[in-house]
């Protein structure tokens, strides 16, 4: 898989790397006069958004510029544009459209609409430019994959605080993103304390931030019971081998729309059996474990042929 990965040929430099800059490192790739290091898709990701700067990362051998804070949409439009295998690309749209996913109309928006305490709504869904169910998409994720970090971080000690940065940096990265400012206000600030070495800091409000994100999950997690109040959905005996055929290829190929279309499929159903099967793949899928999924699904008889 990560062979696989390499193959997709885009490189992702911050504005700092250990002995020269992403303008020095793109500029020694581009003097290797190979078709491969001519060619390979370099995107700039940096904090320093300022006048000029896409200008110049463009005159250094960079195709695209990307500013921090990261905007989702805007991230997979460059990535869509840079980093693709057209012809494969083609082959999965034709399958897309031959297995559309079921929505349904009844979903409760409103529980959206009236908002999430400490959640600028707003802000967030004019990220995914209006799109609400990308948006509840990463809401789901930051209630599902927060809770670890937030154990972690009640294990901090004076003896730790480098690892204990890197918990609480992504706490704040993940907090920003859904536009939750204030826990990602909180956590910025302790992520400084701990660069700093201020334990004492550290020991006086590092609770509150628990206690506030432990707050905002929850409310999330009401806020998603909500929009799926009124959503009764259709019961199949067992996960449809076709999907999870098309899923297994997906995840070989590293084709994520292919595979977040699959899984919506799958989970516009309830399940009699092997329900948990799909809760495990989504679960999985969010962590990028593709490898494991291949694995998994690889074992099922006749999956192959479906």
């Amino acid at each position: 898989m990560q062979d696989k990965r390499v193959r997709y040929n885009a490189i992702f430099m911050d504005h700092m790397m250990p002995g020269m800059d992403g303008i020095e490192a793109t500029q020694h790739i581009r003097r290797l006069n190979t078709d491969y290091a001519s060619n390979i898709p370099i995107i700039a990701l940096t904090a320093n958004a300022i006048v000029g700067n896409e200008e110049m990362f463009l005159k250094n051998g960079f195709q695209a510029f990307i500013s921090k804070p990261i905007e989702i949409a805007s991230l997979d439009t460059i990535i869509r544009e840079w980093v693709r295998d057209k012809e494969q690309e083609k082959l999965y749209s034709r399958s897309e459209v031959e297995h559309l996913p079921v929505h349904h109309d009844d979903i409760n928006w409103q529980a959206l609409d009236k908002g999430v305490e400490g959640i600028k709504i707003a802000k967030g869904l004019s990220r995914f430019y209006g799109d609400k169910t990308a948006y509840v998409d990463v809401l789901r994720s930051f209630a599902k994959n927060t809770v670890p970090l937030l154990t972690a971080a009640m294990d901090v000690r004076e003896d730790n605080l480098i690892e204990y940065a890197t918990i609480i940096h992504g706490i704040k990265g993940s907090g920003s993103g859904i536009c939750a400012d204030e826990a990602a206000g909180l956590a910025e600030l302790l992520e400084n304390a701990a660069i700093a070495g201020d334990y004492d800091y550290i020991v006086t409000h590092n609770a509150n931030l628990i206690k506030t994100v432990h707050r905002l999950i929850a409310d999330i997690e009401i806020m998603l019971g909500e929009l799926n109040s009124d959503n009764q959905k259709p019961v199949m005996e067992k996960p449809d081998s076709n999907a999870l055929s098309r899923l297994l290829q997906a995840c070989r190929d590293y084709e994520m729309r292919t595979v977040d279309a699959v899984l919506e499929e799958m989970e516009a159903y309830d399940y009699k059996t092997d329900g948990d099967l799909v809760v495990w793949l989504r679960e999985n899928v969010e962590m990028m474990n593709f490898d494991e999924i291949v694995d998994k699904l690889s074992k099922f008889d006749n999956l192959e042929k479906a």
